[in-house]
C-alpha cells in the first residue's frame, strides 16, 4: 500500500494557502515510486507571486530555487525521505522513480535532488508534467547531473512533459533568472504526437514557440489525453 504524506504551505498574493501531498510506494521489487499531487491554484502563481529565491544546497552554492516550491517540498520531505529509505532497506536493488504534476512537478524535481545528493539514493527516472521553472541555470545543471543511477554508474532519465500551450511551464519567467531543467517533451494540442526537445531546457522550437497565454490553462488540466487535478477526481467519481 502506498503511504500518503500531507503538508500545508502559506501562499502569496491571491493564493492564501495550498495543500501539498506526496505518495511513496513500491511499483515492483525493483522500482520505488515517489509521486506529488498538483495544485489547482498554480496558474495564479504566475501573476500573483513574489518569486523569492533561496540557496539551499551546500553542494551547489550557486544554485537558487523558488522559495515557495522549496517550502512545498520541505512540508513533506521528512516523511517522504523516511518512507523511501525504509522501502529501500527491504529492496536494496530497487531504483527510484519520481513524478508529479504542476506544483507536484516542482516538488518532484526538488525531491529528486534531495534523494540523490543528500541521501545518496539512486534516482533513475524523473517524469514531470506541467512543471514550472524551479531554479536558476546552476540548479538546472545540478538537477540533471543528479538524475543518474549512482551505484550502477548508468545515466538516468529526466523528462519534463509539456502539453501544447500550458501556461504554467512559462513561469517563473526567464527574465527573473529562472531556467528550465531538461529534457522537455512537447505534446501537440490533442496529445496524439510529441517532440523531444533539445537539452537546453529552453528549446525555442518547442513550447516556447507559442505565445504565453493564461487563457490556455485548459492545457494544464489535461495531460496525455487524461484530466489532471480536480478534473481527474471528478472523472473517477462521475
Amino acid at each position: 500500500m502506498p503511504r500518503v504524506f500531507d503538508g500545508e504551505v502559506g501562499g502569496f498574493g491571491k493564493v492564501q494557502r495550498w495543500g501539498t501531498r506526496g505518495f511513496v510506494g513500491a511499483l515492483s521489487e525493483n522500482r520505488i515510486v515517489v509521486s506529488f499531487r498538483g495544485s489547482a491554484n498554480l496558474t495564479n502563481w504566475i501573476e500573483d507571486f513574489d518569486f523569492v529565491t533561496l540557496v539551499p544546497y551546500a553542494e551547489c552554492p550557486e544554485c537558487k530555487v523558488h522559495e515557495g516550491f522549496y517550502k512545498s517540498w520541505v512540508s513533506v520531505a521528512r516523511g517522504i525521505t523516511a518512507a523511501v529509505k525504509e522501502l529501500r532497506a527491504h529492496m536494496p536493488k530497487a531504483d527510484i522513480l519520481v513524478t508529479g504534476h504542476s506544483l507536484g512537478a516542482a516538488m518532484a524535481a526538488l525531491a529528486a535532488v534531495h534523494l540523490y545528493y543528500s541521501e545518496g539514493l539512486p534516482v533513475s527516472h524523473v517524469y514531470t508534467f506541467g512543471q514550472p521553472r524551479v531554479g536558476n541555470a546552476e540548479f538546472h545543471h545540478f538537477f540533471n547531473n543528479g538524475t543518474t543511477q549512482r551505484e550502477k554508474n548508468e545515466p538516468g532519465v529526466a523528462y519534463r512533459v509539456v502539453h501544447w500551450r500550458d501556461p504554467v511551464p512559462r513561469g517563473p519567467f526567464q527574465w527573473m533568472g529562472y531556467e528550465h531543467t531538461s529534457t522537455e517533451v512537447w505534446y501537440n494540442e490533442d496529445s496524439t504526437n510529441f517532440v523531444t526537445c533539445d537539452k537546453t531546457g529552453e528549446d525555442p522550437l518547442c513550447s516556447l514557440s507559442k505565445p504565453f497565454d493564461l487563457l490556455s490553462a485548459g492545457d494544464h488540466r489535461s495531460y496525455l489525453g487524461r484530466p489532471t487535478g480536480k478534473a481527474a477526481c471528478h472523472s473517477q467519481h462521475g
